[in-house]
């Protein structure tokens, strides 16, 4: 199975989360923030390890905020500190963006209004 298959299959089994099974989460706050239709324009910014089953292969995944991190099978120890490696993409089979168009819009019309 290729990488965007295996995206896609683990899209498929977490409901569009990219939020498996026996997972942890770092313990962040934050304020949420709507846009004037009420629409959520904040994602959870901590840090959720899980894993998911496809195929009988387990794969690792990190979801922070409006991204989730798929790891490579071999890289078992993988977890959120990964992130923050300089090398962090040679560990991964991909990254999904799952920020809805209405957010990506958002952010580009306030990126320098931070």
């Amino acid at each position: 199975m290729d990488n965007e298959k295996i995206i896609e299959a683990i899209r498929t089994a977490t409901n569009g989360t990219f939020i498996g099974r026996g997972g942890m989460s770092t313990l962040m706050g934050w304020f949420d923030k709507y846009d004037d239709q009420g629409r959520i324009l904040t994602a959870d910014p901590n840090y959720k390890d899980s894993t998911v089953n496809i195929d009988g292969t387990t794969y690792k995944i990190t979801r922070v905020g409006w991204f989730a991190y798929i790891w490579k099978p071999e890289y078992e120890k993988a977890c959120y500190t990964w992130c923050w490696m300089p090398n962090r993409d040679e560990y991964l089979i991909g990254e999904a963006d799952l920020r809805p168009d209405y957010v990506k819009e958002w952010q580009e019309n306030h990126k320098n209004n931070k």
